[in-house]
């Protein structure tokens, strides 16, 4: 609960960083920690095959951790039960399907993906601001890259292009799925902005806004569409709600002109091609024929695995739902308690729930990195709102952002106290 204080303390000013000069040398271990921490995430894009060089480059950033000494702080250790909670519940299920590959790899996904949140946590609670630079830097990076080839392959730029980076005349990039893209790209738009709001507009971060917005567009996805509204008006409230100041509130609001007015143009050009604006004219329907009706529906389909949930306490076994049914639920929440039973399925949502609540809980709190946890919780909402119509829990970005916003609370309680290293983030 936000008390009086908390808000007290949002509407002080941030403490100053000292000056470089009396700051504390980088050690090397925390360079290292730098670099590994880019091309992890800066290889995040990257999802054509498993396992990925994202996994790999986790375990040695997990090793790095190690060797640069980073501590657990103890506001983290709900996360870690949950995390072990949801490791047993999935290896329990796990067993009734170890003759399926798949169903294995699936499993194997579940429990790194789990950690993986546990490292991102432990990274964020300490020189918040530098590695938030070093995330940001490598998401924008991983995006555009991830865009640029997308739209190689929407406009046939190379022969062939198509049939690897589009999905029924949708752009996928090097994801699965373009579903599974146009979230992916949620993120580093909302840390752009934020940035273009808190300090000055560079023109990289500009151009690299444009082409990740028009790969977004064009991957043709609902259901990040509204993940993306719902995240930028929460992000934009409260940037706003929490400004230092009325000249920051006008920066929002001209921002907000400016870039929607940027927005409709880049909309407009796209609609000048005909494919494209016959795409979206198809698109553009809250409810299509695959959505609503029966017989492999998405609704109802949802309905038939809730229908399953009382039967399977203990879960059906990775992916043994969609075996049977030869369709996916198309709900994280139902997917998870049908893949890993109840304890799966209830240790999942409260991940979620206590994220968001334990994100807007401490965003309210003048930090250097106040406007970047409000983005991430803003993108972590969108996220789990998404979650109810497509598959989420295995999105490499959705642990990240956890771990970050577990991270920057855990450094933001500290800092609360007076018991936060600030000469750290110079």
């Amino acid at each position: 609960m936000i008390t009086a204080r908390d808000m007290a303390m949002a509407a002080a000013p941030v403490p100053q960083a000292p000056p470089a000069s009396v700051a504390a040398a980088v050690p090397l271990t925390e360079r290292i920690l730098h670099v590994v921490l880019f091309l992890t995430i800066a290889s995040s894009f990257f999802v054509f095959v498993q396992p990925s060089p994202y996994e790999g480059l986790i375990a040695i950033l997990a090793l790095v951790c190690v060797m640069a000494r980073t501590s657990i702080d103890r506001l983290l250790i709900p996360l870690i039960l949950l995390a072990v909670i949801m490791i047993a519940a999935a290896t329990s299920a796990v067993f009734k399907v170890l003759y399926w590959y798949n169903a294995v790899q699936f499993y194997g996904i579940t429990v790194y993906l789990q950690l993986t949140g546990i490292v991102f946590a432990c990274i964020f609670t300490s020189d918040c601001s530098r590695r938030l630079d070093v995330t940001r830097s490598a998401y924008i990076f991983a995006a555009t890259c991830a865009s640029v080839i997308g739209i190689i392959g929407y406009f046939q730029m190379f022969p062939g292009a198509e049939t690897y980076f589009t999905m029924n005349d949708r752009i996928s990039s090097t994801f699965k799925d373009p579903n599974l893209f146009g979230p992916f790209l949620i993120p580093p738009l909302l840390m752009i902005m934020e940035r273009f709001i808190n300090e000055r507009i560079r023109w990289h971060q500009l151009v690299a806004s444009v082409i990740i917005f028009v790969a977004f567009i064009l991957s043709f996805s609902r259901g990040a569409v509204g993940n993306f509204a719902a995240a930028v008006v929460v992000m934009l409230l409260f940037l706003f709600l929490t400004a230092t100041g009325p000249r920051v509130r006008m920066r929002i609001v001209l921002l907000l002109v400016i870039g929607g007015i940027v927005g409709v143009l880049v909309f407009t050009a796209l609609l000048s091609v005909d494919e494209i604006a016959q795409m979206i004219s198809d698109r553009a329907v809250l409810l299509k024929s695959y959505d609503t009706g029966t017989s492999g529906a998405r609704f109802d389909v949802q309905l038939n695995a809730l229908r399953l949930v009382p039967d399977y306490p203990n879960g059906m076994g990775p992916l043994v739902f969609s075996l049977v049914n030869n369709l996916v639920a198309h709900n994280s929440y139902l997917d998870t308690v049908l893949n890993y039973g109840w304890l799966g399925g209830i240790t999942y949502a409260t991940q979620v729930i206590l994220t968001l609540f334990l994100g807007f809980r401490m965003m309210v709190i003048r930090t250097p990195w106040q406007p970047t946890l409000i983005a991430c919780n803003a993108a972590f909402l969108g996220l789990a709102l998404e979650a109810f119509i497509v598959e989420t829990d295995h999105a490499r970005h959705q642990y990240l952002l956890m771990g970050v916003i577990w991270g920057l609370s855990a450094a933001s309680a500290r800092y609360l106290r007076g018991q936060y290293n600030a000469s750290l983030d110079t």
